[in-house]
This record gives C-alpha cells, sequence and structure tokens, in this order.
C-alpha cells in the first residue's frame, strides 16, 4: 500500500507586533513673567537753573544727592525735572509725566517733563519759584498713556533737603522793611551792635505798593555779609539798597569787589509797574553792567568809591530793559 501523504507544515502565526510606547507628554510653555516697572533707570529729578535754562551742575540726580546747598549757587529761580534716560528701553514709551508734592502738583504731557511747567523747554514758569531752606518730598510717575493714564513705568519718591544758607523766607510785610508806608520794628540793642550777625532773606512783597529792605539800617555796615533775595510782586515797589545814611551792602573794605553781598531784585519793572530801586547819594556814585546768565539779560549794580567798585545789587530777568537802563532816569531814586 502507498504511504500515507505527509500533511505540509502549518504556516507559522503572523508575529504580533509590539506595542509602540505613548509618547512622551508635551510641558504645557511656562508662563511669561509680568515686568515690574523700573523705578531705578527710567529717569532721575534734576534741578534746573530757570535763568539759564540748564540742569545745575552736581545736580542732575537728587535722590541720590539728598541736598541743595545754597551756599555756593547763585539760583534765584529753579524748577524740577524729570530727566530721562534714553538708553532705557521704555523711555519711548513716555506719554506723561505726573508730580505730587508741597511744592505743587502737574501732570506733564510733552518733554521735557516739569514740576512747573515750561514753555518748549524755556522752564521760566509764570510765578518766580524761589528755593527755600527747609525739606521736601516729590513724587514722579511715568505712565504710557496722556494724562497721567494707563501703566506704570517707573516710579519714584525723591526726598531733599534745602539748605547752606541762613536764609529766611519773610513775606515783606511782616520784615524789617517798610510795607506801604509801615514802619520797621525797633531793634533789639544786641544786635544794633552787631557787625557778624547778617543773615540772608527772601523777602516777598505783596500786590499792593511796597517798600521792599533786606538790611538792619541802624547796623554798622548794613548788609554786610548778606545776599538777599527780593520779590515785590505787583504793584509799584521800591526797592531800598540805600537811605541817607549811606550804601547798602558795602562790605567796608576798599580791596574787594564786595561780590559776597549784594541784593538780587528778581522782578524789576519800572515800566509796566513804576518800580524804583532807591540809592544814597547821587548817580555819579554808581554805575551800571550789563551781563548775560544763560538766555536772559541781567545788570549789576556797583558803587563807586575810592577803592574801586563795590557790588550792591543784581537785577535779575532784566530782559530788554538792561540795555536801556539808566541811573539818570526815574527807575532810579537817590536820597
Amino acid at each position: 500500500p502507498a504511504p500515507n501523504p505527509i500533511a505540509p507544515p502549518k504556516p507559522a502565526p503572523n508575529p504580533i507586533a509590539a506595542p509602540k510606547p505613548a509618547p512622551n507628554p508635551i510641558a504645557p510653555p511656562k508662563p511669561i513673567p509680568t515686568p515690574t516697572p523700573n523705578t531705578g533707570g527710567l529717569f532721575t529729578l534734576a534741578l534746573i537753573n530757570s535763568e539759564t535754562d540748564k540742569i545745575v551742575k552736581g545736580y542732575e540726580n537728587l535722590g541720590s544727592k539728598g541736598i541743595i546747598d545754597l551756599k555756593n549757587l547763585d539760583l534765584s529761580k529753579y524748577n524740577l525735572m524729570a530727566k530721562i534716560n534714553s538708553k532705557n528701553s521704555k523711555a519711548d514709551t513716555i506719554k506723561s509725566v505726573e508730580f505730587e508734592s508741597s511744592l505743587g502738583n502737574r501732570v506733564e504731557n510733552i518733554a521735557p517733563y516739569a514740576l512747573f511747567g515750561d514753555v518748549r523747554g524755556d522752564f521760566d514758569g509764570k510765578k518766580v519759584q524761589t528755593l527755600e531752606p527747609g525739606k521736601y518730598s516729590v513724587k514722579v510717575t511715568a505712565y504710557n498713556q496722556k494724562g497721567g493714564a494707563g501703566k506704570v513705568l517707573a516710579a519714584s519718591s525723591v526726598k531733599f533737603t534745602v539748605s547752606g544758607l541762613t536764609q529766611q523766607s519773610v513775606n515783606a510785610a511782616n520784615d524789617l522793611g517798610m510795607v506801604s508806608g509801615q514802619k520797621a520794628p525797633s531793634l533789639p540793642k544786641s544786635y544794633e551792635k552787631s557787625e557778624t550777625s547778617a543773615e540772608s532773606q527772601i523777602i516777598k512783597g505783596t500786590d499792593g505798593d511796597d517798600k521792599m529792605i533786606g538790611v538792619q539800617p541802624e547796623r554798622n555796615l548794613p548788609g554786610k555779609g548778606e545776599q538777599d533775595t527780593l520779590l515785590g510782586r505787583q504793584g509799584a515797589d521800591t526797592f531800598i539798597l540805600g537811605d541817607r545814611n549811606g550804601t547798602f551792602y558795602d562790605d567796608g573794605n576798599i580791596n574787594t569787589p564786595g561780590e559776597n553781598d549784594f541784593a538780587k531784585i528778581l522782578d524789576f519793572s519800572p515800566v509796566v509797574e513804576g518800580d524804583i530801586i532807591q540809592l544814597h547819594g547821587q548817580a555819579s556814585d554808581y554805575s551800571l553792567e550789563v551781563f548775560s546768565q544763560g538766555s536772559t539779560q541781567q545788570v549789576k549794580i556797583f558803587a563807586e568809591g575810592a577803592g574801586g567798585k563795590e557790588l550792591i545789587g543784581k537785577i535779575k530777568n532784566a530782559g530788554e530793559l538792561a540795555p536801556e537802563l539808566a541811573l539818570e532816569s526815574s527807575a532810579f531814586k537817590f536820597v
């Protein structure tokens, strides 16, 4: 018999594919942190000389300096400006700056940003700003929208002290001078005898006709060592730099030009308001010298003596009046 046929081998089963490994989950992106306002490098608070429209050298950053020393500054009017750091990445995004202080509040929408305002970079505001001794604090905030709105880009509170001279801020009606015909109060005997107790003062008049005087007339060499600031304001004011007994602000030293003692008249207006400067003697005893300080015209008043010129006064912000001013004019009165 024929042998039984051999069955063909069964085909091998298809191999089972290994399961694909699950992909690693993708980590969610880390949130981008919100940047915090830059309070250090976007701006500083700088001191501006309103007569020259320039930053006072050494006072570019009041926050780090902390003090305004009047001792060596010939600064009659000032302003405070937020000095923008152009290298800071946020500088171009500033649309307004807000100032908050006891000196006044203001929002500036156009650079330069100044506490007392400006007109195209002219920092001489509508009212005279004089430096007076004391402690001050100014908060400055920069925004990315006009009108002090939007996001705060930077904020800083700056504290500073004004010192240096023994200055006093006084109203003329309560000072040593005569205002509206009122005579000065009598002086203590101890003060009458003193030649070294000079006090530089900031004397402010009223809106009437005031007689402005910053010295003790009864003293020997009245005004010696003083640098008084006289602000008459409105009305026909008389600025007294001498009386029948002699010239004020003369230090008595014929070997010096007297640059350390004088009166600064801030708002002399003989044409519009009828202001007068009173001097001792006669016109030939004095001379005037016109000079420029920044963009403004100033006038120095000198007493002429055997030893040469003696500075006794400065007319600040004389403007177009400066070259026309003459000792023989009605702007000066001699006693």
